[in-house]
C-alpha cells in the first residue's frame, strides 16, 4: 500500500514507464484505439473526401517522376499513392468495375526499389484497379521480393473480386 508520505509527482516518475509501456503495446485506457491503427495510418484514418481531378492529376505527376527519373522520395509517392486511394468508382453496372483513369500510374510501381513504395502501390491498387491488372497482381502475390508486398497483393485480389486465395509465407 502506498505510505502517507508518498507524494503524486513520485507516483507518475514510478507509473509513467509503465503507462508508456503499456499503450506501446496495444492497450489504452480508453479501449478506443486498435493497436495496428497506432502503428500504421490506415485509409479508414484518411478524410473521405472524393478525389478531385486537380488532386489526381498532381499525384500522378508525383508517380510518373518517380517512376521515370526517381527524383521523388519515398514519402511523397506514398503520399501521392493515399490520395490516389481515395478514388471512388461511378458504378453504373455492380457487376463489371472499371479501373481508376490512372492505374497505369500505379501498377509500374509494383516493381519499385523501396518496399513501402511497392506495399502502397499493391495496396492503391485494390481500391482502384479492376480486372485488367490482375495478372500484375497475380505476379506480385506470387514472386514479390518481400512477404509484406505478397500478403498486401493477395487482399488486393480479394478487394477486387479476383481471387479468395487465403495468403500464406
Amino acid at each position: 500500500m502506498m505510505e502517507e508520505n508518498e507524494t503524486s509527482s513520485s507516483i507518475m516518475k514510478r507509473l509513467s514507464p509503465t503507462l508508456f509501456l503499456a499503450l506501446l503495446t496495444g492497450c489504452s485506457l480508453g479501449g478506443g484505439i486498435e493497436p495496428h491503427r497506432v502503428i500504421h495510418n490506415s485509409r479508414a484514418d484518411m478524410p473521405s473526401a472524393p478525389l478531385g481531378e486537380k488532386e489526381a492529376q498532381a499525384a500522378v505527376r508525383v508517380l510518373e517522376a518517380r517512376r521515370q527519373q526517381g527524383n521523388v522520395s519515398v514519402d511523397e509517392t506514398v503520399r501521392a499513392l493515399e490520395t490516389l486511394s481515395r478514388w471512388v468508382p461511378e458504378d453504373s453496372d455492380p457487376f463489371i468495375r472499371e479501373c481508376a483513369p490512372y492505374i497505369d500510374s500505379v501498377v509500374p510501381l509494383f516493381a519499385d526499389p523501396s518496399e513501402d513504395v511497392r506495399f502502397h502501390a499493391v495496396e492503391t491498387a485494390g481500391v482502384c484497379g479492376c480486372q485488367r491488372i490482375e495478372r500484375e497482381l497475380l505476379r506480385t502475390r506470387e514472386t514479390g521480393s518481400s512477404a509484406l508486398v505478397r500478403e498486401a497483393a493477395a487482399e488486393s485480389l480479394i478487394l477486387l473480386g479476383l481471387g479468395d486465395d487465403v495468403w500464406s509465407e
